[in-house]
């Protein structure tokens, strides 16, 4: 038997329908009718039928044996216009989608939602009454212009986005510390994306010439900036503690990057104060003891954390490159990515973290000194003295300059096995092997 293909599948719709009375028009709309961005391998097919009885295409799924085997169907809202469609999976893999109409739809005015999915191209597969025409009104009735022209959002439904989408971030939070991370992560990576996504379609509509977003975030990646694209990357969690506050920090982050650039193009005020509160109190709660509580799920006695370093946090003349010099060590060293915003970046190994923040401008020309008060250097364990020739080794091909190299592995002492060298700003960092 031949497999079943869209074009046979098609042919039998075709037949299908002009032998049923009720149904009048027929029409594929979507990919397999649209020039612009056509159909590939991986698209489905969507029909309209306009039907005099719609409810018999939805109460019951008999009719489909009719056109072919299928192994599983459902009902769900349409993704645009208060419609319900019969989602369906036939042989061969061939999803279908099936948007029973009543006739009063195409009859009367068309709504312009309608409008516009039909705008995007349209085929006609069976038409018994000549209601073609009425398509092709409905279709003229909107320009590419007017699909195309931005959304621009008032005042105040910017602001309430944004008071929505911070609130949430708080409460993300809040479900991270008291351990429910399934909660935190569906809201960081479920609503809170939802509403990062509206940030930016407004953002591209209100910023650039090309305002095309299509809907519910399709083809984003044809239509989003690319800094943009990158930071969304990194804003999705793994089902993981640290991971959902990594995604969840970012996601503020990028969230509050778009909407005060969308604020100043539009002229209105970014709430920049509830912004900025917001995000010191997710770091105040990413700090307590009630998270690592909810990631181990045991409360740690006094005794086994008292006297250990917490986190070390180190102001950096130049974020990027201090991010390219400590990112490939730390990571080598077996820490983990833990933070990350536009002024910093943090790496976590068991209880302890290591938090680099660019220095505000203005202390910027004092610059640093290991020699003035403050921090000498960071000295990190190594397993062996092997390890300690291997990173050796390769700071040497990376171009990193090994300090004290006459007496090198030595330079601590005759018993001390060890390699120091420099960061960006000349922080010594030290790998000492065990005595």
């Amino acid at each position: 038997m031949e497999p079943l293909r869209y074009d046979l599948l098609t042919d039998r719709i075709v037949k299908w329908a002009e032998d049923r009375d009720d149904i009048r028009l027929v029409t594929i709309i979507g990919s397999r009718a649209r020039t612009d961005v056509p159909a590939d391998l991986w698209s489905d097919l969507d029909l309209l039928l306009f039907t005099k009885h719609p409810d018999i295409y939805l109460l019951n799924a008999k009719w489909l044996s009719e056109l072919g085997e299928y192994h599983l169907t459902f009902l769900e809202s349409t993704a645009v216009g208060d419609f319900v469609e019969r989602r369906v999976l036939f042989d061969g893999g061939l999803d279908v989608d099936f948007v029973p109409l009543p006739m009063h739809v195409i009859q009367g005015d068309v709504a312009p939602e309608m409008s516009a999915v039909l705008q995007r191209g349209y085929q006609v597969l069976v038409d018994k009454d000549g209601l073609s025409l009425k398509l092709q009104n409905a279709a003229g009735a909107i320009k590419n212009s007017e699909i195309s022209a931005p959304v621009i959002p008032t005042d105040a439904s910017l602001l309430h986005l944004v008071n929505d989408f911070l609130y949430h971030a708080v409460w993300s939070a809040k479900k991270l510390c008291r351990g429910e991370l399934w909660t935190a992560k569906m809201c960081c990576d479920g609503s809170m994306k939802r509403q990062l996504l509206q940030m930016m379609e407004w953002h591209h509509q209100a910023c650039t010439e090309s305002c095309d977003t299509w809907h519910e975030g399709r083809f984003l990646d044809s239509w989003a900036n690319p800094g943009v694209l990158n930071d969304v990357r990194q804003s999705f969690a793994l089902y993981d503690v640290d991971s959902v506050w990594t995604a969840l920090l970012t996601t503020t982050d990028v969230f509050g990057r778009l909407g005060k650039e969308l604020a100043v193009q539009l002229g209105y005020k970014y709430p920049t104060d509830a912004h900025s509160y917001v995000t010191g109190l997710l770091r105040e709660y990413q700090d307590t003891d009630i998270l690592v509580s909810a990631k181990h799920h045991t409360v740690p006695s006094q005794s086994e954390r008292t006297g250990y370093l917490h986190h070390v946090e180190v102001n950096v003349s130049h974020l990027e490159s201090s991010i390219q010099f400590w990112g490939w060590l730390l990571d080598y060293l077996g820490y983990q990515l833990y933070q990350e915003w536009s002024q910093g970046q943090s790496w976590k190994k068991g209880n302890t973290y290591i938090v680099f923040v660019q220095t505000v401008q203005r202390h910027l020309e004092t610059g640093y000194h290991r020699k003035r008060t403050g921090l000498n250097h960071l000295a990190f364990h190594a397993e062996s003295r092997e390890e300690v020739d291997e990173l050796t080794q390769v700071l040497r091909t990376r171009g990193i300059p090994i300090l004290y190299e006459s007496s090198h592995p030595y330079a601590g002492g005759p018993e001390h096995y060890a390699v120091f060298f420099e960061d960006p700003d000349r922080i010594k960092v030290e790998l000492v092997a065990p005595e």
